[in-house]
C-alpha cells in the first residue's frame, strides 16, 4: 500500500506503510474491510507501482537540470521586481515547452 502525502519540505512523498491489529481474527477483518473500502485506491496504487517502476537513476538528474534552468530564468526575469508584486503562477518556456512554475515569496 502506498500513503501518498505533502510534505512541507519535500513536496509529494510516500510511503508503503500499513498496520494491522495483532490480533489474527481481528486483523483479518480489517484487512477485508480495507480491501472492500478501498478498490479504486488499490488501482491507482498499481499504477503508481507501473510508473515507479519506470523510473531510471538519470530522474532526479534531469529534473535537477530543469529546476536549475527555471530557476536561472525566474532569477533573470524577477531580479528587480520586489517579492509582493511576484505573481504566484507564471508561465516559463524552456526549449520550446512550457512550464507553469508556482512561486513563493523566496
Amino acid at each position: 500500500m502506498y500513503s501518498i502525502r505533502k510534505d512541507e519540505h519535500f513536496g509529494w512523498a510516500y510511503s508503503t506503510d500499513i498496520a494491522f491489529s495483532k490480533e489474527p481474527v481481528l486483523a483479518r477483518e480489517e484487512k477485508i474491510d480495507f480491501l472492500l473500502n478501498n478498490e479504486k485506491k488499490f488501482e491507482l496504487g498499481e499504477e503508481l507501482r507501473r510508473l515507479e517502476n519506470m523510473k531510471s537513476v538519470f530522474d532526479r538528474h534531469v529534473f535537477g537540470i530543469i529546476e536549475q534552468a527555471v530557476d536561472e530564468k525566474l532569477c533573470e526575469k524577477f531580479k528587480k521586481v520586489k517579492n509582493h508584486l511576484v505573481p504566484k503562477v507564471i508561465k516559463v518556456n524552456l526549449g520550446g515547452t512550457v512550464y507553469y512554475a508556482a512561486l513563493d515569496k523566496d
